[in-house]
């Protein structure tokens, strides 16, 4: 199984290739700068013409600032989204800045799934309901944060070797502590291997309860915002670290490395690849 978190600069833009070559992409935030400004273009050159899904998170523009080119070059068979949103509340807040979420809508409501195919892994998503976000508070960005979606893959090799990555949305605090009274939630997520975290690694999107029902990850991943202020120190003390010649890494910034990828094998090794387009 290989997970790539792109350098998009602003947003989120997560792909994951299962062990039976189905492509799932999470998001498609797109950098404005660089080789891979449009993560969908390389996934359209390197990883194969097709997607076997797409999971939107939620619906913030800087999510889905590569939406067109998605529909263009890899319209996915599979389109996994929250459908339970007041739209009116949500375009009424756009600006002409916004139109991913304007072309996203247009899309995502006329979209009809065909039967979920077999990834060759177990894929889950989970997410708070509406009525459930609205009692935790806040204006309408706050909710909408709190109704991310947090993908969970896991697979377990023919050798015996087990493996499973976490991929949130803009999850918050108080968002996460919601989702951790859901048993099937929390049983879900227990022995992750490698976390892609909320919130752009800010403190508001760091929650301690998490990781004592994940465990320590082998390590976080940070899809970074340029400008944002640095990430939580304490992602950095919640995870085992990757082994590499010059020492370990427990976590990763795109802001800083660039392109993550990593590849897990069957025999319960792993692969990191840093690049900086």
């Amino acid at each position: 199984m290989k997970l790539i978190v792109f350098n998009v600069e602003q947003g989120q833009c997560v792909y994951v290739r299962t062990p039976n070559d189905c492509g799932i992409l999470i998001d498609c935030g797109r950098s404005r700068n660089g080789d891979t400004a449009s993560p969908t273009e390389w996934l359209a050159k390197n990883e194969g013409d097709e997607l076997a899904a797409m999971i939107v998170t939620h619906p913030h523009d800087h999510h889905l600032e590569d939406i067109d080119t998605v529909m263009r070059l890899l319209p996915p068979a599979v389109l996994i989204r929250d459908a339970d949103y007041d739209w009116e509340a949500v375009l009424s807040q756009t600006t002409g800045a916004d139109d991913n979420i304007r072309a996203y809508h247009e899309w995502e409501s006329n979209f009809v799934n065909p039967a979920i195919p077999d990834f060759g892994a177990e894929v889950r998503t989970f997410s708070l309901s509406r009525q459930k976000a609205e009692q935790l508070g806040g204006d309408l960005q706050h909710q909408m944060n709190n109704r991310s979606i947090v993908t969970v893959i896991s697979y377990k090799s023919t050798e015996g070797y087990a493996w499973k990555v976490v991929i949130a949305g803009d999850n918050e605090t108080d968002g996460w502590q919601a989702l951790l009274e859901k048993p099937e939630f929390k049983s879900a997520i227990k022995e992750t291997d490698f976390f892609v975290t909320s919130r752009h690694g800010k403190e508001s999107g760091f929650c301690a309860e998490l990781f004592k029902a994940m465990g320590k990850p082998m390590a976080n991943i940070t899809s970074t915002r340029v400008g944002d202020q640095r990430v939580d120190p304490r992602y950095k003390k919640s995870a085992q670290g990757v082994k590499f010649p010059d020492g370990s890494r427990t976590h990763f910034e795109t802001r800083d490395d660039g392109n993550i990828t990593i590849q897990m094998n069957d025999d319960g090794r792993y692969d990191v690849w840093l690049f900086q387009p």
